[in-house]
Parts: C-alpha cells; structure tokens; sequence
C-alpha cells in the first residue's frame, strides 16, 4: 500500500514523430504484438488537429468489439502522447493487412476517435462502449459508500490483482479501509456530490491506490472522472477517480482527493493524512 502526492503514471511506448515509414512493433499489457505503421499531427480542413496513431490488426475490422478491445489497451499510452503534445483530439486507426487485388493494394479500417472534455478527461462513448456510465456507475458506489462510512463497501471497489495471495488481498483491504479511516477523521465524510464535466483541477491532491506502482505501469489509467464534494469537516473539495481496464473489466486505477486552494490547512491535512500509521493484518 503507498499513499503519495498524485503522479502521472503512465509509460511512453509510442515514440511521438514516428510518423516515419518505418514500422515498429509494441507489446500490449495482455502480450499480444502489434505493429505500428505510423504516428503524427494529423489536420483538417475544419476543426483543430489531431494526433494520429495507425497501426495494423489481424483482426477483422467487422469485428468491432474486438478491435476496441485492441484499442482500449492501446489508449492508455497514446493517450500520454496526445497529452504531452498539448492536443485535444486523438484518432486511433485499427487498419488490416493489405490484400491484393486487380486495382492494387486494398485495406480496411476502423477509426477511434477521442476528444478531450473542459476539464481534461477524454470523451470515449462513440467507440460503442459506455465508459462514461461505468465510471459514474462505479464512483457513485463509492461516493454514497462514503457518505455512509461503509469501509467494507469502499474496499471492495478497489481493484487488487488476481496473482495476491489470500494473504497479500487481506493486509491490502486492510489497508485501504485504514487509510480511508484516516481521511474520514481529517476531511469528514461525503455530504454531496456532483459530477464535474467542465472545470480542471489544479489543486493539491492526496492519492491513494492499491497494488503497487510497478503493477499500473503496466495498466496506466484509461480516463478519469471528477466531482465535486462537500465534505462534513472541510467542506468544498473534489474526488477524482482515475480507471484502468483490465482483461476487458473497467476498475479503479486510484482515487485522489482535493481541497481548494483558498483552504490553507491543506497541505497539513494531507501530509497528516499520509503520515497515519498504516495497519497490517497479521
């Protein structure tokens, strides 16, 4: 269990301005190869431009809900790119290996595309998968577990990995319902709760996840959803979850709580908060 200032955890593995003919092949979390046949700014004749990732399936592009597969465990990383060029739009291109024919080299293609929200997080739905309804069904489990101190709902809505041993799992719910503990003590429970869509937060935040740091390397997050809460004791603030798909499955990746700038007992409250002990089971 690490608790910790929030960090960007997510690897480059695509190599921004490899837009080159050259092809690469990368490795996804689930081990399956792919071959990137190409990278770059690409631009409109409307609209603001767009960082661009093609690469080649051995799926059939008829198959979307495979290809989306593909892609959902390509976003986590191209999404680190599009990000560290400042776009707001990305396209993922899932193209299938060229067939001859009698007019040349023919290929097909399915398109992915991602635009950014106000407030930082990516719009996903029109990959014919509502993201935006997990995220909200699983941080409202959460929320209302917390409005009501439900430790036991709230850590169980993390996500641990299957290879814990029984042992590993119970000294790692032990922990996140201790630490959840201690932000209860420090920040009061939760007494409202609204999504936030348009507003991005740049305040302090406290960030607490399970597994280990190594373990989300390899799954960095997938997107984000924001709220704003009340707290009992601090009153306004924000709780951002950040998610992850794994094996298909969308799951917290972590959860970061926020104060408002103007609250200048912040900082004190989340070192304290980082500095509780932390109880292991035995």
């Amino acid at each position: 269990m690490k608790l910790k200032i929030l960090i960007l955890l997510s690897a480059l593995i695509f190599n921004l301005g490899s837009s080159s003919p050259q092809t690469t092949t990368q490795k996804l979390p689930s081990g399956k190869e792919i071959k990137i046949l190409g990278m770059g700014k690409m631009h409109f004749t409307k609209g603001t431009p767009a960082l661009a990732l093609k690469y080649q399936t051995d799926i059939s592009v008829e198959k979307i809900d495979l290809i989306r597969q593909e892609v959902e465990e390509i976003w986590p990383f191209f999404r680190y790119n599009v990000e560290q060029s400042r776009l707001s739009n990305a396209l993922i291109m899932a193209t299938s290996p060229p067939e001859k024919s009698f007019f040349g080299n023919k290929t097909q293609s399915q398109n992915f595309v991602a635009t950014m929200k106000e407030n930082g997080t990516w719009n996903l739905n029109s990959w014919q998968r509502n993201y935006d309804n997990e995220a909200k069904d699983i941080s409202e489990k959460y929320l209302d577990a917390s409005k009501n101190s439900d430790l036991g709902k709230i850590s169980r809505l993390f996500h641990y990995p299957h290879s814990f041993s029984s042992k590993q799992l119970d000294e790692e719910v032990e922990s996140i319902s201790q630490v959840i503990t201690n932000i209860i003590d420090e920040l009061g429970t939760i007494d409202s709760y609204k999504l936030n869509n348009t507003k991005i937060i740049i305040n302090g935040h406290f960030t607490m996840q399970s597994a280990s740091q190594g373990y989300w390397r390899k799954y960095p997050y997938f997107n984000r959803s924001i709220y704003d809460v009340n707290f009992s004791k601090q009153g306004k603030g924000n709780v951002i979850f950040s998610f992850s798909i794994i094996e298909g499955e969308m799951v917290i990746n972590s959860v970061s709580y926020a104060l408002p700038n103007e609250n200048h007992d912040a900082e004190m409250i989340f070192n304290k908060i980082s500095k509780y002990p932390i109880v292991k089971s035995n």
